[in-house]
């Protein structure tokens, strides 16, 4: 069964720590793109609780 975990900086940083460039990667604000700040949207409305149904 897979789980869900809340993005959380410590454990992105524990999952990439065996993958320098992906680490670096993720560091850098240089690769902002519309999709990774959809995204990143996306998660932070998911984690605040903040999520609305229509029905």
């Amino acid at each position: 069964m897979k789980r869900t975990i809340p993005f959380i900086t410590d454990v992105m940083k524990a999952i990439l720590k065996d993958n320098a460039k992906a680490l670096t990667y993720y560091n850098s604000n240089i690769k902002v793109s519309p999709v990774s700040k959809k995204i990143l949207a996306a998660a932070e409305i998911y984690n605040n609780g903040e999520l609305l149904s229509k029905n």
